[in-house]
């Protein structure tokens, strides 16, 4: 079964993510490669599709492709200093079946165009372009993901604005499975034109298209000490019920052009659950990439931490530090960065017209007993009135529980809910899945909300309705909003982490806000108490007497994102305040 997001190649299941274009536009990720540094535009942690139709996908019914796109300058200007020495694909989980190949050439022009002005004919657009690759194309098989790169026989002068990029295809052997390549698909105007067809030469006349893969722009590599952080690996949310201690990793890329040694990396944790590590990595070949690992770590406190994995200063910055956001609960666990009503996970995944289930991976320490899942709805206004509930698997796929259904609402959007299961009991070091259920219907949909990672490609997995095989979900979509609640209390002590229907339903108007924030609470109780936390967990704002309408001062609270809490006794509601 193939499961991916938008998606323009027939008979598959289709999965979609919602991004602000602003965001995918200015977002770009570079990762330096021992010959040359790649940038990828836009960028492969934010890539919301898949296409078959837009690049040589090696089948007979593609025996020619011509294809005509713009990139604009946002995704690119920044890192290609003013050479571009090779160009290439980013690959989804599929490639071909079979050897397939065939000529492929490239072309390339400056532009100081801010969006596609080619029209339909392949001939008028690449009037004026730069040959800069000639050769033969031989399509990745196997198993995905994959990359692949054309490296220039001499480099292409870059000056600073947008590309044209122009390619063609000629089969000359062909596999019965298609590749699937990582896509853009949001573009609001048309980005680019595109032919493809079962015969040669290949047709003149385009077809326009808001499509376009994610193009790989190679600059020539002249770090001689240049290293990357690119993923932190830990659990979003950890319970005193389930089991604290785990192992953070994280993945260190050389990008230098020689072998680095003595790369010294750092764990720093403040916030509810201070921490520091440091483990060395010895040797690292130019272009290589290891993962480490640090000492176990045993969160106690009932709270937020912030985790940040960093390396030395070197020749780029940007990429020693990644940040992830850890909160420490009674009774629910998560896969994914701690988030709070309204969530972050407001992207959508999900099969579009048809069905099935998407989960999440789970093991507790010790035997528990399973009996509610938070699962975040996105903010996709085509969820509206579908119909969606909660599963729980074992290891072999046999179904143990599913949920209430929900029908989806407005009030729904952009929000957890909560679903409620007859108890599950959970084997101690036994794996289970979590996940939700989407019911078939037309138009599509993508209920399930997601939020951007690094790579989550080894976190979900599908099922169809019915039970039975696990399918790996191989494509990284983000991390999805899956979080499992158990029996409480925590051996009779600590706070039982809930969503926003449970205590009261707490609003905060505006939000972004900037001098002063509205809190508005129903079902206001004598014993309730407000606080505002930041990111390290550190108390801001405290107030006991809470009324229906509570006006808040701000004016003196730095920009950034902040947590308001909502406690009675054990039960806690939490949403996020931004203060710009």
């Amino acid at each position: 079964m193939f499961l991916f997001n938008k998606f323009d190649i027939q008979k598959t299941i289709t999965m979609k993510r919602i991004y602000l274009l602003s965001i995918l536009l200015l977002s770009v990720v570079v990762y330096n490669a021992q010959i040359n540094n790649i940038t990828t535009a836009p960028s492969t942690s934010l890539s919301n599709g898949t296409t078959g139709l837009r690049a040589p996908n090696g089948t007979s019914s593609h025996t020619s492709l011509r294809a005509c796109y713009f990139v604009p300058s946002t995704e690119i200007a920044s890192t290609l200093n003013g050479t571009v020495s090779s160009f290439g694909f980013v690959y989804s989980n599929t490639v071909c079946s079979a050897v397939a190949n065939g000529n492929f050439t490239v072309y390339l022009q400056n532009t100081s165009a801010t969006s596609f002005t080619g029209g339909t004919s392949w001939s008028t657009n690449t009037v004026g372009m730069t040959q800069v690759f000639a050769g033969v194309f031989n399509l990745p098989t196997g198993s995905g993901p994959a990359t692949v790169d054309f490296q220039f026989p001499s480099n292409f002068a870059y000056t600073g604005g947008g590309l044209n990029v122009a390619y063609e295809y000629e089969g000359t052997q062909f596999s019965a499975g298609p590749a699937i390549y990582t896509a853009f698909t949001s573009s609001p105007t048309n980005c680019g034109a595109t032919n493809t067809s079962p015969t040669l030469p290949g047709a003149n006349t385009l077809s326009l298209t808001t499509f376009r893969p994610l193009f790989r722009f190679g600059t020539p590599n002249s770090f001689t000490n240049e290293a990357a952080v690119l993923i932190v690996n830990a659990p979003g949310k950890v319970s005193q019920q389930t089991g604290l201690t785990h192992t953070i990793s994280a993945n260190v890329f050389n990008g230098s052009n020689i072998t680095k040694n003595n790369i010294n990396v750092d764990l720093n944790i403040v916030g509810s659950n201070a921490f520091t590590a440091a483990v060395n990595v010895p040797s690292l070949a130019a272009g290589a990439s290891t993962t480490v690992l640090f000492p176990s770590y045993n969160p106690t406190v009932l709270g937020i931490s912030q985790i940040a994995v960093s390396i030395a200063n070197d020749q780029n910055n940007a990429n020693n530090l990644v940040n992830f956001t850890q909160s420490v609960t009674c009774d629910v666990i998560a896969t994914g960065p701690a988030s709070f009503a309204p969530t972050s996970y407001s992207s959508g995944v999900g099969f579009n017209t048809g069905s099935g289930v998407i989960y999440s991976k789970f093991t507790t320490a010790a035997n528990e007993v399973l009996t509610s899942a938070y699962i975040a709805i996105s903010s996709g206004v085509s969820n509206v009135g579908r119909s969606v509930y909660a599963v729980v698997c074992n290891s072999t796929g046999i179904v143990q529980a599913t949920s209430n259904t929900l029908v989806i609402s407005n009030a729904d959007l952009d929000q957890f809910f909560t679903f409620n299961f007859t108890p599950v009991n959970f084997t101690g070091g036994s794996l289970y899945y979590v996940g939700l259920a989407q019911m078939p219907g037309s138009p599509g949909y993508f209920p399930l909300g997601a939020t951007p990672a690094p790579n989550a490609s080894t976190l979900y997995v599908t099922q169809s309705l019915a039970g039975g095989a696990l399918s790996p979900l191989n494509n990284n979509l983000g991390f999805f909003g899956i979080e499992p609640r158990f029996v409480s209390p925590c051996n009779g002590v600590g706070i039982n982490e809930i969503n926003n229907e449970g205590i009261a339903n707490l609003i905060l108007q505006p939000n972004p806000a900037k001098d002063k924030v509205i809190i508005r609470v129903n079902n206001v109780d004598k014993n309730m108490r407000l606080e505002i936390r930041n990111m390290l967990g550190q108390l801001v704002i405290e107030k006991q007497n809470i009324e229906e309408q509570n006006e808040i001062n701000i004016s003196g609270m730095k920009r950034g994102v902040y947590f308001v809490s909502l406690t009675k006794g054990k039960t806690r509601v939490t949403q996020k305040l931004i203060v710009e």
